[in-house]
This record gives C-alpha cells, sequence and structure tokens, in this order.
C-alpha cells in the first residue's frame, strides 16, 4: 500500500514526529553559537581600536618619567613606559620587538637635535599611525619649536601598504587546515597515521604554493621561513582539529569553527595590530595559532628572526597537543576492544556532523552521528 502510516480499521496511524521545539532546537543551535560567537568577538575586538598596554621605550629616566606622566593622563591604560639609556637602545628595542615604538626627546643629540620616534611598519600601519599621532600631539603639547621626526625600522614591501598582507595569507593557511580536518574525518580508507601524513602532505603542499604565490605578486618577501610557519600553521590546525573531532563529535564544527575562525580572525593582529586589541583579546592573541604564526612571519619576515621563537613554540604546542588527542582516542578504542574481546584493534572514523546527510527513518528525517 501506498501509505505513509499502517491502515487500522480504515483510520491511518501517520508516523509520530519529535516535539517543533526539539526540532527547531537542533536546527538552530549551530547557526546561533555562530551568531553569538561573532557577535560578542569581532564587534568588541574591533568597534574602536586604540593602544592597551602597548610597550614603548623612552632614552633617558627623566624623560620617560615625563612622557610616562603626560601618556596617563591622556591615554590612560593605552601605554607602558620603560627608559632605556640611549636613542640607540630606543631602536634597538623596536628591531627586537621588545616594544612597539621607542622614543628620544633629542637632548642628548647634541645642539639643534629633534625628538625622535621608532616605529615599525611591519607591525600594522595601524599601530603606526597611532603611535605618530600620540607622540605628535605630546612634542607638540610640550611648546617647543621642534617637530617630531618619524623613523621606520622595520618597513613593508611595497605591495603591503597597511602591513596586513601576512594576516591574509595566515588565515589561508589556517582556515583550510580545520577544513582538512573535517574532510579526512569521512576518509574511512585512512587510519591515523595515514591521516597525519595527509596533513604533513597537504601542509607542504599549502605553503610552497602560498609563499611562491605572495613572493611572486610582490606581497611577502623572498624568505624562505615563511615556509616553515605556513607548515606549523596548517600542521597545528589541522592535527589539533583531528583530534578534537572524536571527543567532540556533534560539536564539534561549533568548536572547531569557534578556536579557528570565531575568535581566531579578530585576534589575529589583521585589522587591529595586537597591542590595540582590548586586553581579553591580547590574551587570545598570545595563544591561538593564527595570531602567532602573524607573529612568526612577522618575525622571520621584517625583524630578522628576532621575537620568533615563542610564537613558534606555541605552534608547537598545539601539534603536541593534536597528536596527545588522537593517542588518547586510539588508547580508548584499544581498551573498548579488550573490553569487548577483540583481537584486532581498527581505527574507526569518526564522520563530522556538518557534512552529514540527513536520512529518512520510519517516515521522519533523522540525522546520522
Amino acid at each position: 500500500m501506498g501509505d505513509d502510516g499502517r491502515r487500522y480499521g480504515g483510520r491511518v496511524a501517520h508516523p509520530t514526529r519529535p516535539p517543533w521545539a526539539r526540532t527547531f532546537a537542533e536546527a538552530v543551535w549551530f547557526p546561533a553559537a555562530l551568531f553569538l560567537g561573532f557577535l560578542f568577538c569581532f564587534a568588541p575586538a574591533l568597534h574602536s581600536p586604540q593602544p592597551h598596554h602597548a610597550h614603548v621605550v623612552v632614552a633617558g629616566r627623566a624623560a620617560a618619567r615625563d612622557v610616562d606622566a603626560v601618556l596617563k593622563r591622556t591615554q590612560p591604560g593605552g601605554f607602558d613606559v620603560t627608559a632605556v639609556a640611549h636613542a640607540s637602545d630606543a631602536r634597538r628595542a623596536v628591531r627586537d620587538r621588545t616594544a612597539v615604538g621607542g622614543f628620544t626627546t633629542g637632548e642628548t643629540g647634541g645642539r639643534g637635535a629633534r625628538p625622535v620616534l621608532f616605529v615599525a611598519k611591519a607591525n600594522g600601519a595601524a599601530l603606526e599611525q597611532a603611535l605618530t599621532t600620540t607622540f605628535t600631539q605630546l612634542v607638540a603639547a610640550d611648546g617647543s619649536a621642534a617637530h617630531l621626526t618619524v623613523r621606520d625600522v622595520a618597513p613593508t614591501v611595497r605591495e603591503d601598504r597597511m602591513g596586513t598582507t601576512l594576516v591574509y595569507f595566515g588565515i589561508a593557511w589556517s582556515v583550510p587546515g580545520y577544513i582538512l580536518a573535517t574532510t579526512l574525518l569521512r576518509a574511512t580508507a585512512f587510519d591515523r597515521r595515514r591521516k597525519l601524513l595527509a596533513v604533513l602532505g597537504a601542509a607542504a603542499l599549502f605553503g610552497v604554493v602560498g609563499f611562491a604565490v605572495g613572493a611572486g605578486l610582490g606581497y611577502l618577501p623572498h624568505d624562505p621561513a615563511a615556509l616553515l610557519v605556513a607548515f606549523l600553521l596548517t600542521t597545528a590546525v589541522a592535527t589539533f582539529a583531528s583530534g578534537l573531532a572524536p571527543f567532540t563529535r556533534r560539536f564539534f564544527p561549533a568548536v572547531g569553527m569557534t578556536l579557528f575562525i570565531v575568535l581566531s580572525i579578530p585576534t589575529s593582529g589583521g585589522a587591529a595590530p595586537a597591542a590595540m586589541l582590548p586586553t581579553f583579546f591580547q590574551y587570545v592573541h598570545a595563544v591561538i595559532p593564527l595570531g602567532n604564526a602573524v607573529e612568526a612571519l612577522r618575525s622571520a619576515l621584517y625583524f630578522g628572526g628576532a621575537g620568533m621563537l615563542r610564537p613558534v613554540l606555541v605552534l608547537c604546542a598545539w601539534i603536541a597537543a593534536g597528536i596527545a588527542l588522537l593517542g588518547l582516542d586510539a588508547r580508548r578504542h584499544r581498551r573498548a576492544a579488550l573490553t569487548d574481546g577483540e583481537r584486532e584493534i581498527q581505527d574507526l572514523p569518526t564522520d563530522d556532523p556538518s557534512l552529514e546527510t540527513p536520512t529518512r527513518t520510519g517516515g521522519r528525517c533523522r540525522a546520522r552521528w
């Protein structure tokens, strides 16, 4: 018979349907989670970029005290000031990435010396402009006729006028790493070892192609150190996402997109350099893979490797955490197999629920997890 239900005495019993509220909740929770994530991450982080505890150094203790007093009054919480001995030390601090700006009043530079501000456009043009504006106003308020001289100690390539191009390449190496992890979840012919090899191969390929395009178009300096950072970034995201999936299951898409898109992109240092993010988002920037990869790229390509070690170690830590999660999942399956009395343990694939096609069962549509 062609009835959807069973016929009892001329009456049709329709198949039971889940409550509408449950169906609605199952359909909406994931977009709602992303909506809230975008709402409370992008706007709060980027709505009004301004320095937050940006570290600057000033040549001379007396000058540092004066500058610190003025900045605390005019921009409370905006800058942390440290004194250094000479103007050369101020410049070196910016080049070594221990400070975002260096300032000297010129008092020790001889007769007619002008105040000088050392900046680095490689840290982002927005930060450079904020420092220039702040110290121009500071010098003007001093009442002297001297004009501020701004010296860029780490200029970017000509095609990267805003100092933000590295972020776009970082996104290109990061987000596909997460997508790679989701597609490998459905690779039933691959065990964990083959999946890791696939991740390493894809990470190397993405790194080489991305660097070739960036350097060829003049968006990146011709420094092969970028290849290492690109490889580590893609590997970190893909490996950690692969290890996370078996433990988060149906919530994996929400957790993965929150980590590698919602939290990563606004804190990457692109639209606003890290020193111009609110304090909470600066902490996120310090631990998230994308933000650390951007800092490693800046260090490698524009600062001669200064400050590169820490972000590289953070990326390696994400890779190690992903491998540890994969090992923990393998151990969990091994114990389950021993409990069931199985001799041979196989690596069971985990499906990505965001890619599952709903199947009709008993007259109603139900997603397979």
